[in-house]
């Protein structure tokens, strides 16, 4: 009997330590998987410059623009008061979206589930104006605003991130097709250095030429 009993707790204490080992893992994962303290982490990393040299200037600047950009949308990550005005937009007042800017090589922005958007210096020498700067940036934070968290990018998601800013970058006084332009010479440079293009590009072009 007593055995018996034994054996019948045995799922019971199962179920109690799965459960204190859900309890010690922390907060539940972010949409599309992701862990918190693993992007705080992260962060902290960016922070400290262990992801590259950070550039505080650009920071400051690509912080402003990013607070005129979700100004302009009226989106959940705006910043308080919105407008142009470089005092009221400034960067410590967009809470939700934190730029860091690092030297490295790396062509690329990235935005994070936990409002983190990274940008790599080598995006600058890919860049031919401020309205292609405004629309990567924008690209970017159209994925925070639109809760887009998928680990894999998917053609859907890349289309409506092209889509966001496209919409509201004119307000803002920037050009409007920009984002076709650059990726239309993002194209052309990955088949001049005989490096195979990013397979959404054509996808992506078609979309914005067509006003998508």
């Amino acid at each position: 009997m007593p055995a018996r009993a034994s054996r019948a707790g045995r799922p019971l204490a199962a179920l109690c330590c799965l459960l204190l080992a859900a309890c010690a893992a922390g907060t539940p994962p972010l949409a599309g998987g992701y862990v918190p303290r693993q992007l705080q982490h992260r962060e902290q990393q960016v922070q400290r410059g262990l992801a590259g040299r950070r550039d505080a200037q650009a920071e400051r600047e690509l912080g402003a623009l990013a607070c005129r950009i979700l100004g302009a949308a009226g989106g959940s990550t705006s910043c308080n008061g919105g407008g142009d005005d470089a005092a009221i937009c400034h960067p410590a007042t967009c809470v939700q979206v934190r730029v860091y800017v690092v030297d490295s090589p790396r062509a690329q922005a990235q935005a994070f589930a936990n409002g983190m958007l990274l940008v790599h210096g080598g995006l600058f020498g890919q860049l031919d104006d401020a309205a292609e700067l405004a629309f990567a940036l924008a690209h970017e934070i159209a994925h925070l605003e639109l809760g887009h968290f998928a680990r894999a990018r998917t053609a859907a998601l890349e289309l409506q991130a092209d889509a966001w800013p496209s919409a509201r970058l004119p307000q803002l006084g920037y050009r409007a097709g920009a984002g076709a332009t650059l990726l239309r010479r993002l194209a052309a440079r990955a088949v001049d250095g005989a490096r195979a293009a990013d397979p959404l590009l054509a996808e992506r072009l078609r979309a914005l030429d067509a006003g998508g």
